[in-house]
């Protein structure tokens, strides 16, 4: 993956608590990625690792990325209040 270390991604990303506890993390622009931990930092930090193997594997089979749609998810919010 040493290759793929320097690719510059810049994606939302959506936290969601899990009601078991722990963290899940997905990244709406890019299907089927996602990953989790038993804390917010672990959850975060595996995110990354997730996003590294999706572009090495898209980059592999040379397909394109997604684009980014820019697109603010509010996960597990009771109320939300418009500015």
């Amino acid at each position: 993956m040493d290759e793929f270390t320097n690719v510059d991604v810049e994606r939302i990303i959506v936290i969601h608590r899990d009601e078991s506890g722990g963290y899940w993390v997905n990244v709406p622009s890019l299907p089927g990625c996602m990953s989790d931990g038993a804390t917010l930092r672990e959850a975060c930090e595996m995110i990354g690792d997730a996003l590294e193997l999706y572009i090495e594997v898209v980059t592999e089979d040379g397909t394109a990325l997604p684009p980014e749609n820019h697109l603010l998810t509010l996960a597990n919010t009771t109320s939300y209040t418009s500015p």
